[in-house]
């Protein structure tokens, strides 16, 4: 689902890269999207937002989970990705 753009409708930029997603996905995983996408600011207006204190590595692998239901964890990743998710109130990287 994560590859099929024609359904995409949020863009969520990380260190210039952009990530095409959707509004659904990230507001039923994250509370932090639920609220940006439900807060009438202008992110959720123009359907895209930037983040920052999140690597590209990092956001594609919390994405790869959301969208997959697979654990991405490695020992080289672990502690930025539960930093990230914890930030973005991802429960769902926790559950995994």
């Amino acid at each position: 689902m994560r590859e099929d753009e024609e359904l995409q409708d949020f863009v969520v930029e990380v260190e210039g890269k952009e990530f095409k997603c959707h509004r659904l996905i990230l507001s039923a995983c994250s509370g932090f999207f639920r609220g940006l996408l439900r807060s009438g600011m202008k992110e959720s207006q123009k359907r895209r937002t930037r983040l920052h204190g999140v690597s590209m590595e990092t956001f594609t692998c919390i994405l790869e989970t959301l969208y997959t239901g697979m654990d991405n964890l490695t020992r080289d990743n672990i502690r930025s990705v539960w930093l990230a998710a914890d930030q973005f109130e991802i429960t769902a990287v926790f559950d995994n």
